[in-house]
């Protein structure tokens, strides 16, 4: 098994060579799921007065939108679990908030507007949402995960850089990072916490080099053999491995939970159920 493990991610590892660099990652404890290590210090300059896109092709500038108070933008995703959990509480912080604006904004590139909008539908979110085309919002503000907050005040300087709140469920919430940053900024107060690390998935850019590892030839038989019985529709795993895109989708999860051995855990959970 040990052997099988080191193949695993040994093969993995070269596959996401042919991505674009990914950054470094652990893994949340209390939340089960990956977490970036960020090492980034919140610049006291403005942003780039960027021109965003909603689903419905209104387009705003971000200065614009700094005018009429803070905005808080939420990179987000239509397949991660993790972000997804968070709807109902963006919607209330968007519903609460009057000189506050959250907008969702994905920069996956498999969430296409048309992928977008049925995802709004579907779950219900009533908060603005943005298309990052080409991923220049991202990487603009250096945003690596879903969810993941940036609020922006009115001199399009970013205040906060981080999670929603320190739990993906709602009742085990003990920190409101991103609520408190809001309250203590339209309070004229310090901030206590201006970033922490984000947990959840990892934003997945447009691939920029060519492959030298082909899928089907390297890649899906390890795959098979060793994830479709678990990471497929129905099944204990969080997300599906049953195509080339869903490899590449998840392609830092697959690294960092089989170099962790957290495979292994879900292998041992499926033995015993209370």
């Amino acid at each position: 098994m040990r052997k099988d493990l080191c193949l695993i991610c040994y093969m993995i590892f070269s596959f996401m060579c042919c991505f674009p660099t990914a950054k470094a990652h652990k893994i949340n404890q209390k939340n089960n799921v990956i977490e970036e290590q960020a090492d980034i210090e919140l610049s006291l300059d403005p942003i780039p007065d960027l021109t965003i896109e909603t689903i419905r092709s209104e387009l705003y500038s971000i200065d614009s939108l700094c005018r009429k108070g803070l905005i808080v933008l939420v990179f987000t995703s239509t397949k991660c679990p993790v972000a997804n959990q968070y709807t109902q509480r963006l919607n209330r912080m968007n519903k609460n908030y009057t000189n506050a604006s959250v907008i969702g904004v994905y920069s996956n590139h498999e969430d296409t507007v048309q992928v977008i909008a049925k995802h709004v539908k579907e779950i219900g979110i009533l908060f603005h949402t943005v298309k990052d085309f080409d991923g220049k919002l991202a990487n603009q503000l250096g945003a690596t995960m879903t969810p993941q907050a940036f609020v922006i005040d009115q001199n399009r300087i970013i205040r906060y850089r981080g999670p929603v709140d320190d739990n993906r469920y709602a009742n085990r919430v003990r920190e409101k990072y991103l609520q408190n940053a809001i309250d203590q900024l339209l309070s004229d107060q310090e901030i206590t916490v201006s970033q922490a690390d984000s947990f959840g998935c990892t934003i997945h850019l447009p691939e920029e080099t060519a492959h030298t590892i082909t899928y089907a030839r390297h890649i899906a038989p390890i795959i098979q053999r060793n994830c479709q019985s678990c990471h497929r529709s129905g099944q204990v795993a969080p997300f599906p491995l049953m195509t080339y895109e869903d490899a590449k989708t998840w392609s830092t999860e697959m690294v960092s939970y089989t170099h962790l051995h957290h495979l292994l855990v879900h292998h041992k959970a499926l033995a015993f159920r209370p």
